[in-house]
């Protein structure tokens, strides 16, 4: 019994953390709407992204339902040195079309991507003027927008809920445009 107890408690501690870290996302996105040009407004950012300004990307439709990517930034300044990446998405929960994966690694042997990260849509505007992507380890956070500003007061409550949903907030970082 000695063994088991300890078994017992790290298995609880799983799955209680486990229901803690799910991140929520929007009920229904309209895949054609949200295509088009997004500009960051402010990221938990990933390695690739450091010392990024002037972020944007566009997302195009392809025929297959995938999505194309294209990343741009310019690198310390807004007449800074352009970064590119390209890039493929594909919705993974098709009832709410919220759920993506996206990878920046291909491609490769023809069409194939490899190394798929997780893309959810967290919050939406209601008329997709804004976006906010999360991961469902709430380790990665996105604000996007479709102009390249966000009203403050409309950040600054973004902000408080994902804060309410245990994202690390403070890692936020305000993107120059």
């Amino acid at each position: 019994m000695k063994v088991i107890r300890p078994i017992i408690f790290l298995l609880v501690g799983i799955l209680l953390n486990a229901v803690n870290i799910a991140s929520e996302t929007v009920d229904s996105v309209d895949i054609n709407k949200y295509m088009g040009q997004w500009f960051e407004i402010a990221s938990i950012p990933m390695r690739f992204q450091k010392d990024c300004v002037g972020t944007n990307a566009i997302y195009k439709l392809l025929e297959n339902g995938e999505v194309d990517i294209s990343n741009t930034c310019r690198k310390f300044t807004l007449d800074g040195k352009v970064d590119f990446r390209k890039g493929r998405g594909r919705v993974v929960d098709t009832e709410s079309n919220s759920k993506l994966e996206i990878s920046f690694v291909g491609p490769y042997f023809g069409d194939r991507w490899f190394f798929w990260a997780d893309y959810w849509i967290v919050e939406l505007g209601e008329n997709y003027e804004y976006a906010v992507i999360g991961t469902p380890s709430k380790k990665l956070l996105w604000i996007l927008s479709r102009e390249k500003t966000l009203d403050q007061e409309l950040y600054d409550s973004i902000v408080e809920r994902r804060r309410a949903e245990g994202y690390s907030v403070e890692m936020l970082k305000r993107t120059l445009q």
